[in-house]
């Protein structure tokens, strides 16, 4: 069947009139904002070879948009990240330069939408990354950028949600591959009979299974903080993962924890990519605006072995919530 030529490709759209006016604002609010706090910006390729794009991609990796070169036979790909295109200047182009490196940047990346899903298969992201500071303060500034930035571009409802990959990780740590993923499936959904039937299959021993099941359906304010730490005590990993995340959550203090603030000991976004705090920011309870976290194993993947995180806005989805939030106006499709 013959494609109709008025129409779009599913999963891209059309920014008209004001949203477009929206868009080039918020921008250069967000490029403002971060330049003012410190970040040099960075211009990435919208082309990569396909095993340079695949790394940072985590369980993403099948929805990388790739052709033959038609000279050489390689495999290209639209870039579907921009933080490992970062990471990897960190460790080439950068690699002279004094640490911490803080680095931003601007532009559209590229992944296939996966179906029933709603995605987009372009989405336009601002972020910023901290390369070379591992510790808990540089988590922290990533969180205060964050706030500047909602701040700058006149966004009052928003919610964030911290989690830590090292708690969880640190428990599931050495479970067999096939078993991990059906745990990881479970866990996401936060069904604990599905979690300990799981659990049970994998020959998980009980002690670890009940911290697992414990912790995977644990959110809530900072109240739940401390019922986490009983959840985790005896287990050294997971006591370490709350050790940083409470060291985290101190330096947070100074520049105002977010008023909407819910920790998510369930969170299992980004498995095997994320190694410390984890960051998600929401419009309303649904709407997720960006998201990032500590990544330290990432740039040793291009080279140089030096601790970073990191966080990425959704330029498009920020647009909306702004929208919303002053007129109720949504998407043009």
């Amino acid at each position: 069947m013959k494609l109709h030529i008025t129409a779009i490709p599913q999963g891209t759209r059309t920014f008209l009139f004001e949203e477009a006016e929206q868009k080039r604002r918020i921008e250069q609010e967000i490029h403002s904002c971060l330049k003012s706090r410190g970040f040099q910006e960075i211009v990435t390729p919208l082309l990569e070879y396909y095993d340079s794009a695949v790394v940072g991609m985590g369980d993403d990796g099948g929805r990388i948009m790739r052709f033959a070169e038609e000279d050489s036979g390689m495999a290209i790909a639209l870039r579907p990240d921009i933080t490992s295109q970062v990471a990897r200047s960190a460790a080439t182009h950068l690699n002279k330069m004094p640490l911490p490196l803080r680095l931003c940047y601007n532009g559209p990346v590229f992944r296939r939408a996966r179906k029933g899903k709603g995605e987009q298969y372009v989405l336009n992201q601002a972020g910023m990354e901290i390369i070379g500071d591992g510790e808990t303060s540089a988590d922290a500034e990533i969180v205060a950028s964050v706030m500047a930035v909602i701040s700058a571009v006149g966004l009052k409802s928003y919610s964030f949600s911290i989690g830590h990959a090292g708690i969880l990780g640190s428990l599931l740590k050495g479970m067999e591959p096939s078993a991990l993923e059906k745990i990881k499936s479970a866990v996401s959904k936060k069904d604990k009979s599905a979690i300990a039937e799981e659990l049970k299959k994998s020959g998980a021993p009980k002690n670890i299974s009940e911290k697992i099941t414990g912790l995977a359906g644990l959110f809530g304010d900072l109240s739940v903080l401390g019922e986490a730490e009983k959840i985790c005590a005896g287990h050294a990993g997971a006591e370490a993962g709350i050790k940083n995340l409470k060291g985290f959550l101190e330096k947070v203090k100074p520049a105002g924890l977010p008023e909407k603030l819910v920790l998510d000991f369930g969170e299992i976004r980004g498995w095997g990519y994320y190694t410390g705090v984890i960051m998600e920011l929401f419009f309303g309870s649904m709407l997720a605006l960006g998201a990032g976290g500590r990544y330290d194993s990432l740039v040793a993947r291009f080279g140089r072995d030096v601790p970073a995180v990191g966080f990425a806005f959704d330029v498009d989805m920020i647009i909306s919530a702004v929208m919303r939030e002053n007129s109720g106006v949504g998407f043009t499709k």
